[in-house]
């Protein structure tokens, strides 16, 4: 597969699978037999859950993250922008090019979260942590 669309099909796996469900973990000798693609996937999961989008930090950050991945795969510069109404809540804007055979699709996710304060967690909520065969 090629690695603009192993890429986004992470992208997209990730933005589905955490504002739905818990994600769970393999164990730590399973860690050692996951494909490329799911090394891939728990990569970007993790580089998403260790940026701080609360309000107050902003989503420009992820969004830059995310935009860096989906260009160093092999996407036009021209076709990943990240825009938006304020410097530090900046969103990102892909467009994957298809070859008009089938009817365009629109995925839409967010990068912001709610205030997240460290005395509330048991836990830094910026670190991904892996217990008990969850994240």
């Amino acid at each position: 597969m090629k690695s603009w669309l192993r890429t986004l099909s992470c992208l997209a796996i990730i933005n589905v699978a955490s504002g739905s469900a818990i994600l769970q973990a393999h164990t730590p000798q399973d860690s050692k037999s996951l494909t490329a693609h799911q090394k891939l996937a728990r990569d970007i999961f993790r580089e998403l859950v260790e940026i701080n989008t609360t309000l107050n930090a902003g989503s420009t950050k992820a969004a830059e993250a995310m935009a860096a991945r989906l260009r160093s795969a092999g996407f036009p510069a021209g076709d990943v922008q990240v825009v938006g109404p304020h410097p530090q809540h900046m969103n990102l804007v892909v467009r994957f090019r298809g070859k008009g055979i089938h009817r365009p699709i629109l995925f839409i996710g967010h990068l912001d979260v709610v205030e997240a304060l460290r005395k509330d967690w048991s836990s830094d909520p910026f670190t991904f942590v892996e217990t008990g065969g969850y994240f």
